[in-house]
């Protein structure tokens, strides 16, 4: 089975995906990410076509921060070996 290849990525998706990660509240990673734009753009992208655009790119990486530090003290992630 063949995939069609998904649309361009435009000026309007690109604020729409960043207006998704401005608003992110959960754990974020670009698997989530990319489900989350399927759901609303209707077609599924990949990780490196979404971050090859330099303002998704930077809404990610400041979600990710924003999240991280809004985490309770005790909850940073613990490495699993010592």
């Amino acid at each position: 089975m063949t995939r069609s290849r998904s649309r361009n990525l435009g000026p309007e998706e690109i604020d729409l995906i960043v207006g998704i990660l401005d608003g992110w509240a959960d754990t974020l990673s670009w698997n989530h990410l990319i489900d989350a734009v399927e759901l609303r753009l209707l077609c599924r992208y990949t990780r490196q076509a979404l971050s090859n655009h330099e303002q998704i790119c930077e809404a990610f990486r400041l979600a990710k921060i924003r999240l991280l530090e809004g985490r309770p003290a005790g909850s940073a992630r613990k490495p699993k070996t010592p």
